[in-house]
C-alpha cells in the first residue's frame, strides 16, 4: 500500500476485495498520519482452488419518516404592498435520503492449472438533496427603511413621484430572485470501484502476481454535503473522480534461503470540482471575461452566499500520476537469523489546471447593499454603474445616512461591497519529486527459549529480540 495518495483510498475500494488491513508499526489507529501510525498493508483477496464469492447489499431509506428539525425552507407566504415587501416564513422540512450500496466478489482457479483468479465489483447510489437556507431569515427578509428605499430608487433612477413605493417596488423583486434560491437543492452521487488479481505458480519457486484496481465517483451537486448549507441551490458545485491503480508482483527463490521479490505499480487520479449551471438570476450578473460567476456573499451578517463559490472551478485538481517499483531481498540462515535489504524508487507527479477564486468574491455587508449593486448593474451595465458622472451607487460610507441638518445621503459612484478579494497566477500547475529509499534490518532468535515457570516475573510476554541497523 502507497503511503500517499495511494489510489485504493481514492474514491473508494472495492470492499469485497479486502481481505485485511493491518498497520506494520507503531500503536496509532488507522487513521491517524502515515508517518505515526507506520506503513499501512492492504491484504487483498486472492483465489483458491473451489469456487468461492460474496454478495452484499445495503439500502437505507425514510421508511419511517424520521424529521430532521433543524433544517428549514423559506418560502415566501404574503405579497408585496405599496408599503410593505414580501413576507417570508421559514418552515422545517426534512429533505429524502436515500442511498443503496452492493457489490460482489468471486474468485476460483483455472482447471488444472496453479493459476487463480478473483475480481470484485462494489458500487454505491445516494440521492440526498440539501436545504439552502440563510443565517437569519427574520433579519434578512425584515422590511427596509424609507431612506433605504429613497436611495435606492434615486440610485436607480426611477420616477421621483413616490420614490419610496418605487424603491420598494425593485427591492422586492430582487428578494423574490434571491427565494427563488432558497429550498431543495439537487444533490445525487454514484460510485463505481472494481478489482482484479491473478496469481500464478510456476514450478516451486516462482511466484507472479497482478491486480489492479479502478474507481469511478461523480457526484452532480456533491461539491457541498451538508444537509443545510448556507449558499443558493445552483451553489452546490459538482465532483468527479477517477482513479486507476495497477501492480505486478514477481517472488523468486534465487536458492533455497534467498527470496527475491520484485514489484512494479502505477497509479493515477484525478479529481475535479466544478461550478453548477448558474440560474438566469445569477446568470445576468457575470462580468468577467472567463464566462464564470463570482462568489457573493449576500449579507455576511444574517445571509448567504449565491453564486460560484471560490473552492469550485474548471480543471483537474489534482491530476496526480505515481510510480514506484521497490526491490526485496530476504536470508535466512540456520532458522534464527534473517537478514532483509531493500530499496524503493518513486517517481510523483502532480498537476492543476484549477486556479481557487479566479472569478473573485464579493462580500456584502446588507442585503440593502447588494440589491443596489445587482440592480445598478442590470440597469446600467458594468460602465455606467461606477460613472462618477452619474451616480448609482454608494458613497465612500458604504450607507445610507443624514447629516446634522437632515439630507439624506448615500448617493455615490463607488461599489457597495465592503471587500473584494481575487487570485490571480498562472492556472496550470505542476510538481514532480524523485524519492529513493533503501534500508537494511536484522532479526535474531534463539533456537530455544527457557520454560515458562523459568521466566522472571513479569516476562511472560516476552518476545524475540529485533536488531534494526
Amino acid at each position: 500500500m502507497k503511503g500517499q495518495a495511494a489510489s485504493l483510498i481514492g474514491p473508494g475500494a472495492s470492499e469485497a476485495a479486502i481481505r485485511e488491513v493491518q498497520i506494520g508499526s507503531g500503536g496509532a489507529e488507522a487513521g491517524a498520519e502515515h508517518g505515526v501510525a507506520g506503513r499501512l498493508n492492504i491484504e487483498t483477496e486472492r483465489g483458491t482452488r473451489p469456487l468461492h464469492g460474496q454478495a452484499f447489499l445495503f439500502d437505507r431509506g425514510n421508511l419511517l419518516g424520521a424529521q430532521n428539525p433543524f433544517t428549514q425552507w423559506v418560502k415566501q407566504t404574503s405579497p408585496a404592498t405599496l408599503t410593505t415587501i414580501p413576507v417570508f416564513t421559514p418552515t422545517p422540512y426534512t429533505p429524502k435520503d436515500q442511498e443503496m450500496i452492493f457489490g460482489f466478489g468471486i474468485g476460483g482457479s483455472i482447471y488444472r492449472r496453479p493459476l487463480f483468479w478473483f475480481v470484485a465489483l462494489d458500487s454505491s447510489k445516494r440521492d440526498d438533496p440539501g436545504v439552502s437556507t440563510v443565517k437569519h431569515p427574520d433579519n434578512f427578509f425584515a422590511q427596509p427603511s424609507n431612506d433605504q428605499m429613497q436611495v435606492l430608487s434615486a440610485r436607480l433612477c426611477l420616477s421621483s413621484a413616490n420614490p419610496v413605493a418605487e424603491g420598494l417596488g425593485a427591492y422586492s423583486k430582487l428578494l423574490g430572485s434571491l427565494d427563488g434560491l432558497l429550498g431543495p437543492g439537487a444533490r445525487t452521487s454514484s460510485q463505481w470501484a472494481g478489482f482484479g488479481r491473478l496469481d500464478w505458480a510456476l514450478g516451486e519457486r516462482h511466484k507472479f502476481t497482478l491486480e489492479g484496481t479502478g474507481a469511478l465517483s461523480d457526484a452532480p451537486g456533491g461539491g457541498l454535503t451538508r444537509t443545510s448549507e448556507l449558499y443558493g441551490t445552483h451553489s452546490y458545485g459538482s465532483s468527479s473522480a477517477d482513479d486507476q491503480w495497477v501492480l505486478g508482483r514477481w517472488e523468486a527463490f534465487l536458492t533455497p534461503n534467498l527470496l527475491a521479490v520484485t514489484q512494479a505499480s502505477v497509479a493515477r487520479q484525478f479529481v475535479t470540482t466544478t461550478p453548477e449551471s448558474a440560474s438566469p438570476f445569477e446568470q445576468s450578473l457575470v462580468s468577467n471575461a472567463w464566462g464564470r460567476l463570482p462568489q457573493m456573499t449576500v449579507d455576511s451578517r444574517y445571509g448567504f452566499t449565491i453564486g460560484n463559490p471560490s473552492r469550485f472551478g474548471p480543471g483537474g485538481h489534482p491530476d496526480e500520476h505515481l510510480y514506484e517499483a521497490p526491490e526485496q531481498l530476504s536470508w535466512v540462515r540456520g532458522g534464527g537469523l534473517l537478514i532483509k535489504t531493500g530499496f524503493d524508487f518513486r517517481h510523483n507527479k502532480d498537476a492543476t489546471g484549477f486556479l481557487r477564486n479566479q472569478a473573485g468574491t464579493y462580500d456584502y455587508a446588507s442585503v440593502e447593499n447588494f440589491a443596489s449593486d445587482a440592480l445598478a448593474f442590470a440597469a446600467f451595465g458594468l460602465n455606467g454603474q461606477l460613472n462618477p458622472m452619474n451616480q448609482h451607487n454608494c458613497d465612500q460610507t458604504g450607507k445610507v445616512w443624514r447629516d446634522a441638518a437632515g439630507t439624506l445621503h448615500g448617493l455615490g459612484y463607488l461599489p457597495c461591497y465592503s471587500w473584494y478579494s481575487q487570485t490571480m497566477g498562472p492556472t496550470n500547475w505542476w510538481l514532480s519529486t524523485n524519492d529513493w529509499a533503501g534500508y537494511v534490518t536484522s532479526q535474531w532468535q534463539p533456537k530455544s527459549w527457557p520454560a515458562q515457570s523459568e521466566l522472571p516475573a513479569g516476562d511472560g510476554d516476552l518476545q524475540p529480540r529485533e536488531f534494526y541497523l
